[in-house]
Order: structure tokens, then sequence, then C-alpha cells
């Protein structure tokens, strides 16, 4: 799930790094809970992105050390990151969202003494693509030559070489007023295949007998998609632009909508660790040397897997008995705190994380 993000510009990553860096000489501060303390770099409050991966960028600070950092959609987990243990870390984990709408994205960290900072959280909006309002200027009635012109072949013809999609002065060019659909025939009823900005300029390479449509070099790809004619300006050689006949209309799908994807994580409850309190390398006297973690998970579809997660040390995991998963862990060599965190994910990837657990590793006496 984690990768590194792609939408974010190379000048704000610039400066979100000078940012870090002063922040690291700086006396660092704690949220009023004591944890670390958040931020989310991106996205930002308000913004809008498309139906696709969101990369999420954030850092956290704490005198302790950041351990872990969690994230949260709609105040449901998404997943956890492990972070190097360092007073100021960062971390990016990309997050596909399920569908549009709008979404509330919530970052804690927890540091190496197991202290979960403040949620930082902005709401962002997600949406697919929507079609352009694409009502055809008033056009000239087309003269008794065009609308005798026998139409062309449906079939587009390729460009037999870069000459035919590099303008010349001369070249038919259309420039986008507005961003703009461009779809496998002129009429809103076909597909859309492409899309293309505004400001930005296409060639023209065919169009339709009532000259509402043009038929233009696709944007991204090869071949030719249509752009309504008022949502641009062209430039160019106009008058002489070939008629190109629309495809036949593609046909209504009758096939059952597939069932909505699984977008519910795992619920962890119970999780506990017994005893708090254990000897390091081996029993001492009364105080075992090893500790055994447990949870209650359940899942609307199926539990995949369970893990014990030590922070720092690693990844263990757990054993199911009905809807309650357990693991053994220890002995450990070295005295001091662990900070244990279970993990559960389904079969549709929905991943959950339990509160942390704490559990202290003591040095036998003598």
């Amino acid at each position: 799930m984690c990768a590194r993000r792609r939408v974010c510009s190379g000048a704000g990553v610039a400066v979100v790094g000078v940012f870090l860096a002063l922040l690291a000489g700086c006396h660092l501060p704690v949220s009023a809970g004591g944890g670390p303390m958040t931020w989310i770099d991106q996205p930002l409050a308000g913004d809008v992105a498309l139906l696709e991966p969101l990369t999420i960028q954030v850092h956290a600070s704490d005198g302790d050390g950041v351990a872990v950092f969690e994230f949260f959609v709609n105040s449901s987990p998404l997943g956890t990151l492990d972070a190097a243990g360092g007073r100021l870390e960062e971390a990016h984990l990309v997050w596909q969202p399920p569908q549009a709408g709008d979404y509330l994205i919530g970052v804690r960290a927890v540091d190496g003494a197991g202290n979960s900072g403040d949620m930082a959280s902005v709401r962002v909006r997600v949406g697919a693509p929507q079609p352009i309002a694409e009502t055809p200027l008033p056009q000239p009635t087309p003269s008794a030559e065009e609308a005798q012109q026998t139409p062309t072949e449906s079939a587009e013809p390729s460009p037999t070489s870069q000459e035919a999609a590099t303008p010349t002065p001369s070249t038919p060019q259309l420039t986008l007023l507005q961003n703009a659909n461009c779809r496998s025939g002129p009429d809103t009823a076909y597909d859309i295949v492409d899309g293309v900005k505004k400001d930005s300029t296409v060639v023209i390479e065919g169009r339709n007998a009532e000259r509402t449509w043009w038929w233009v070099v696709r944007p991204s790809g090869t071949g030719h998609c249509w752009v309504i004619a008022s949502a641009g300006k062209t430039s160019g050689d106009v008058q002489g632009v070939k008629i190109v006949s629309a495809p036949a209309l593609p046909a209504t799908s009758t096939s059952t909508p597939a069932p909505p994807a699984d977008i519910t994580p795992p619920v962890i409850s119970n999780a506990a660790a017994d005893p708090q309190v254990i000897s390091a390398s081996v029993a001492c006297g009364a105080t075992p040397a090893q500790v055994v973690v447990s949870a209650q998970v359940s899942d609307n579809v199926a539990v995949h897997s369970v893990i014990a997660r030590v922070a720092g040390v690693g990844e263990y995991a757990m054993s199911a008995s009905g809807d309650v998963y357990q693991r053994s862990l220890g002995p450990f060599d070295a005295a001091g705190t662990l900070t244990i965190f279970v993990q559960a994910q389904d079969t549709s990837g929905n991943a959950a994380t339990s509160a942390p657990l704490t559990v202290q590793v003591v040095s036998c006496p003598g």
C-alpha cells in the first residue's frame, strides 16, 4: 500500500524538506495529549482529487522519538507505517478512494514510549471526471456543396508521418477555452475516451457536416477523438477540413452492475498483553520471559490475517481459535519497554490496527 508519492511537485517536496530541516534543529513541540505532534503535508484541506490513487504525506515530531504513524479515513483505520524512531520523522502512504465523495483523512503518531499524539486531519473531495456541458454554438447552415459531400469511411485514417500531427501556421487547430471531453463520436451519447485541458491546442483533421464537432488528434496516445466546437476557438485553415462520418453509437449495456466493493475493515476488540511485565532472556522466579498477545477479530466478509507487531522488533503471525487470535512472544534479550500492536487484514485488503499495548521487560536481579 505504501509508495513514494507521484503527485507532489518538485517545488513542494523541496519546501517540505527545508521545513523539516529547520524544524529538526528546534525545540520540538508535543501534542496536548503528550504524544507526537503530527502534520499532514499533502493533501491540503479542501483539495479536490481525481478518483485515482492518492498519496498522503505526513511528518511528526516528538522528544522521545516517533515510532509509528497511524492513518484513518472517515475515522476508520486505513493502515500503519513504522518510523525509524527519530525525533522528527516523515511517511508516505498511497490510498485508493473507493468512490467519489467527501473524505476526512486523519493521521496520528505514536512515540517510542507508546504515547499517541493528537489526530491531524484534513477534509478532501474525491470525484471522477465530470462530463463538460456540451451545448453547441449556433453555426451557419452548410452550403449545398457541403450537404452533398460524401462522408468518408468511419474508420479513422492513421497518420503516415509525424508531420501529420505537427501544427504549422496553416494547420487547422482548436485552442480550448475550458476543459473538455474528447469522445468516440460527435455527440454526447458517445463514450469519453480522452480529455483536453483548458488553454491546450489540438490539431483538427476532420469535422461533422454541421461543423458542431471537430475530429482531432488525441492529446494522449494515438488515433482521433471528437471535441465539441463550442469548447474552443479555431485557427488556421478550417475551411478545407474534410467531413468524417460518425461511428455507430455504442450499444446500451444491460449487464448487471457489479456488487459494491468491500471497504469495511476488520474490527479488533479486547486486545491484551499478559503479563505486562516479563523478564529479559530467561524467566526470573515468578516473572516469565514471554508475553501472550491476544485479540478478538471479526470482519463483515472474512479475516485474511492477523499479526502482532512489536515496534522496532518485527511482526509475528497470530493463530486463531474461533474469532480469538493469540501469539506468545519472547524471550527478549534487552530490558526496556515494548510497544505492541495487533493488526488485521480482510480478504479485500482492508486493514485495521489496535491501540498500542505496552509490556515492560526487566532484568533479573543477580
